[in-house]
């Protein structure tokens, strides 16, 4: 069955790359952490800016084709609005920083836990790293949703030993 699986994984090598880079991102975040949280909620407002823009834009031209135009516009307009509201107060972003970022690491996170199972039924040996890699992940993930202004004020932390424990999960499964 190994194998098989082994023959089936053409790009192995892909994960290893992706988890020395989630691992270097990691530790590149836990090392500059104000400019990290800068960053990361100057782009989440700038990108609420541009959506609603192209939303806004997209349901107007698309008015005599789209059924229902109005919602697309509507969903625009208060995309929009948040950017805006986000721009002009970045203190917002922790919140929404933390709940974007918690559910992302959770979806991740069950992701790495069922591919885990996986390896399990199909024999592989280190499916129990993986598997502990992604329950640690879903933690730091329940941490972030559960009290998001904690969180906030945490967030570098968390999102960089998040970013690590990923990096070790896509390391062994390249393996």
């Amino acid at each position: 069955m190994k194998n098989l699986i082994k023959n089936k994984v053409r790009h192995w090598y892909i994960p290893l790359i992706l988890g020395i880079l989630f691992i270097g991102l990691g530790v590149l975040v836990l090392f500059t952490p104000i400019s990290t949280f800068l960053t990361i909620a100057v782009f989440l407002s700038l990108t609420f800016l541009i959506s609603g823009v192209v939303e806004i834009v997209y349901s107007i031209t698309s008015r005599k084709t789209l059924g229902n135009w109005g919602w697309s516009l509507a969903g625009g307009i208060m995309t929009l609005l948040l950017g805006v509201l986000l721009t002009a107060r970045p203190d917002l972003s922790a919140l929404f920083l933390s709940f974007l970022v918690g559910f992302w690491l959770l979806f991740r996170s069950v992701m790495y836990a069922v591919i885990a199972i996986e390896l399990k039924d199909s024999g592989m040996k280190n499916w129990g790293w993986i598997m502990v890699f992604g329950i640690l992940g879903a933690l730091i993930s329940f941490i972030l949703l559960w009290n998001p202004l904690l969180a906030g004020m945490t967030f570098v932390i968390w999102l960089g030993f998040g970013l690590i424990s990923l990096g070790i999960i896509n390391i062994i499964t390249s393996f």
